[in-house]
């Protein structure tokens, strides 16, 4: 998930801001300064930033670069030594003070400047899942009920009405039933979130299956098991199958290429994500149904950028703001029943 990845980016950033504060403060402060530590510090901290500003659209890079000019220089402008090398106060040079506390004070303006950062990125990530929530579609109550043939065979139906009444049975069916009760209540139903009930339904169905043995229906217990077992490899090619098969194949071929550096991906988790780009290449994710101005603030350079061709049929100035930032369509890649997907490229 992109907007997870950007905020533990951003809480590296926070953490490792505030121990190099606290490193040029102990070593303008400290009678034996290490300046090796704060290097040590300051060394982990600016490849933190570097891989949060990475995660950024163009709009929210300039302001993080705004705030990391409020940060001095790796190491810190005085240290405890230059400030008093002897015990004796009267050593101190108003001068070299005045800039150890300016060294201080720029610390702490850099560490203020983040945190309204962080919480103004945070405020904003808060906002898109809320609209995306507020944009997922509805369904009735009784869609797991309707959807039960993708996550129990039909076949194997007929078995729970025969379920022994025995205290291990009932403790079965409430771990399928009070579940798929909260889970009906929910607004947004996905099969997925059935998975942690499925085991008990199947262990359900299997006592069921012995009883029907023990009363000499073995043949018809066989018979359902069999039919099940055909319609779940069935039913599962044909999921696999309308999978984002074309989007991950598109996905392997960008990653063959070494000089594709960053890329804009309508809904990046269906492209493989890291999984298949790796660390080396920045990802920015649009959001579901993208506009035209999504689109607009997310093209900085890209080198490649791969939206679903039916968001493209269905706002066509999509294509109109690829073609005036000098994109080209590369290839239109399609794989079963996917969704098919295209690939821009930099007009050469």
């Amino acid at each position: 998930d992109r907007n997870r990845a950007q905020l533990e980016a951003l809480a590296d950033v926070v953490v490792s801001a505030g121990e190099r504060a606290q490193a040029l403060v102990d070593e303008i402060m400290s009678l034996a300064p290490d300046r090796v530590a704060a290097a040590r510090i300051d060394a982990r901290h600016n490849p933190l930033v570097e891989v949060f500003a990475d995660t950024l659209g163009q709009d929210e890079r300039i302001r993080f670069e705004e705030v990391q000019a409020e940060v001095g220089s790796g190491e810190a402008s005085v240290s405890r030594s230059d400030v008093m090398p002897e015990p004796d106060v009267s050593a101190v040079e108003p001068t070299v003070v005045r800039v150890a506390a300016d060294t201080i004070g720029q610390q702490f303006v850099y560490l203020a400047a983040l945190e309204d950062f962080s919480h103004d990125f945070h405020e904003r990530v808060a906002a898109q899942v809320r609209q995306a929530s507020a944009e997922v579609v509805a369904h009735p109550a009784w869609w797991y009920l309707w959807r039960l043939p993708r996550w129990l065979p039909v076949s194997l139906l007929p078995l729970l009405w025969f379920v022994p009444r025995r205290r291990g049975a009932l403790a079965m069916a409430a771990f399928v039933l009070w579940p798929l009760l909260v889970l009906s209540a929910i607004h947004h139903k996905d099969l997925r979130y059935l998975q942690a009930l499925v085991p008990f339904a199947a262990v359900l169905v299997a006592m069921a299956g012995v009883a029907w043995r023990d009363k000499g229906w073995r043949r018809t217990v066989a018979a359902m098991l069999a039919l099940a077992i055909v319609y779940g490899l069935w039913a599962g090619y044909r999921r696999v199958n309308r999978r984002s098969m074309a989007a991950v194949a598109a996905a392997q071929a960008i990653a063959d290429e070494p000089e594709v550096r960053t890329v804009v991906l309508s809904q990046a988790w269906a492209w493989g994500y890291r999984l298949f780009l790796g660390n080396g290449v920045a990802i920015e994710d649009l959001p579901v149904r993208a506009s035209a101005a999504d689109l607009e603030r997310s093209l900085t350079g890209q080198d490649r950028v791969g939206i679903h061709v039916e968001d493209l049929e269905a706002n066509p100035d999509l294509e109109r703001v690829l073609w005036g930032r000098g994109l080209r369509r590369r290839e239109t890649v399609a794989r079963g029943g996917s969704k098919t997907v295209a690939v821009y490229e930099p007009k050469r």
